[in-house]
């Protein structure tokens, strides 16, 4: 088999697991359930990329992490406002994935995605917040916040968080 084949052999089924991703969505929704939908963060991070780092100062929470196995750029993640923030080893390669509350409704292993109608989330506190889940490669976040600022940095992770905990990166000043 020629490496275009391989290849095009591989993108239909990922445009089939997406079509089930998108059907799961749909039939959660119709019932009223919470579901997943993804969330462009305006880049990607690899599937296996480890190290994720969290921070609370105030009420924000910091959540950094390598977007690939090179070590060399870091996707950093400013919860604002955030009241609720779970992190735990429940990531894409874990068997858990597949217990979690969310699978069968839109979950994406190694992708970042919106809850909607989140049990996380009162109804009438909807319209405030937002529930987000990251499933990373290791581990997986799920939080609720007012917002969410995104950015992408080449430091190394070490100062990354220094300059954090320093209070010199601050997405909600900039």
């Amino acid at each position: 088999m020629s490496e275009d084949d391989r290849q095009a052999r591989l993108d239909a089924a990922i445009r089939q697991h997406d079509a089930k991703l998108d059907h799961e969505r749909e039939l959660a929704a119709a019932r009223g359930e919470e579901y997943t939908v993804p969330y462009d963060l305006g880049f990607t991070y690899s599937a296996g990329a480890p190290e994720v780092e969290l921070y609370w100062h105030r009420s924000d929470a910091f959540v950094a992490f390598y977007l690939n196995n090179d070590f060399d750029e870091i996707g950093l993640l400013q919860f604002v406002g955030c009241w609720q923030l779970m992190l735990g080893p429940t990531g894409s390669d874990s068997p858990a994935f597949a217990e979690h509350r969310l699978f069968g409704k839109g979950l994406r292993w190694w992708r970042p995605h919106r809850v909607v109608n989140s049990t996380w989330i009162g109804p009438s506190a909807r319209e405030t917040f937002e529930h987000y889940l990251f499933a990373f490669h290791d581990e997986m976040l799920e939080a609720v916040a007012d917002d969410v600022i995104v950015s992408k940095w080449d430091i190394p992770m070490r100062e990354l968080m220094k300059r954090v905990a320093a209070g010199e990166i601050d997405g909600s000043r900039r």
